[in-house]
C-alpha cells in the first residue's frame, strides 16, 4: 500500500474510534486499484504517528456501504 494513500485517508477519510477502544482512530474512505472502488480503513495514532492496521475491502464496514464488483 502506497504511504501516499494511507495519508490521504487520514487526512480526508471519516475518522470513528477504534472499536477494540484504543487511543487510535479508525478512518474510512474509498480508494481506487486498478480502476476498481474499494472501501480502505486504517487505524492511526497520531500522538505516536504510527499506523496499526489497513485493510481494503468491498463489504460494508464502519460508515461505508458494499461496494459490488
Amino acid at each position: 500500500m502506497p504511504v501516499q494513500t494511507l495519508q490521504s485517508a487520514i487526512k480526508y477519510g471519516e475518522k470513528l474510534a477504534d472499536p477494540q477502544g484504543s487511543a487510535a482512530k479508525m478512518y474510512y474512505t474509498v480508494m481506487y486499484k486498478n480502476d476498481k472502488a474499494y472501501n480502505l480503513e486504517v487505524l492511526y495514532d497520531k500522538a505516536l504517528n504510527t499506523v496499526y492496521h489497513f485493510e481494503y475491502f468491498r463489504d460494508a464496514r464502519g460508515p461505508l456501504s458494499k461496494i459490488s464488483k
